[in-house]
């Protein structure tokens, strides 16, 4: 959480974001292969080994809420580096289950061979118990 920034806002900022967040530049014809075919396949295997390291405080009946943020680079061979905690839930127990997901679940796919991108650079956001607002564009 930034300084300064009360966990109130911070949950609320997290609820705001895409599960998933794209923070490099992607060359324009790499965008809809990337959007459509290499991050949904991502987004599924990391969630895979989520769902069973939610730690019991946020599972029924207490359903304990929060959100955290990983940020992460993913290169073409699937390995993910540079991985860094954007923001706690205040549980360690969530935050380490949404780093193990992620740690769990790399290597990831390799990059489709058309892909001309040299890295992914991402920031994926774990919500416990909360849903995702979509903003309106």
């Amino acid at each position: 959480m930034a300084f300064g920034q009360s966990k109130g806002s911070a949950d609320r900022e997290c609820r705001d974001r895409a599960s998933v967040e794209l923070l490099n530049s992607i060359p324009s014809p790499d965008l809809p292969v990337i959007e459509k075919d290499y991050l949904p396949v991502l987004v599924s295997r990391t969630k895979e080994k989520w769902y069973p390291l939610i730690p019991l405080e946020a599972r029924p009946p207490q359903e304990k809420k929060g959100c955290v943020l990983v940020q992460f680079v993913v290169h073409p061979d699937g390995k993910v580096t540079d991985m860094e905690l954007v923001m706690q839930s205040g549980d360690i127990a969530m935050d380490r289950a949404a780093w193990a997901a992620i740690t769990s679940a790399a290597p990831y796919a390799p990059f489709p061979k058309r892909l001309t991108t040299t890295v992914i650079k991402m920031r994926m956001a774990f919500l416990y118990n909360e849903k995702a607002q979509r903003k309106e564009q």
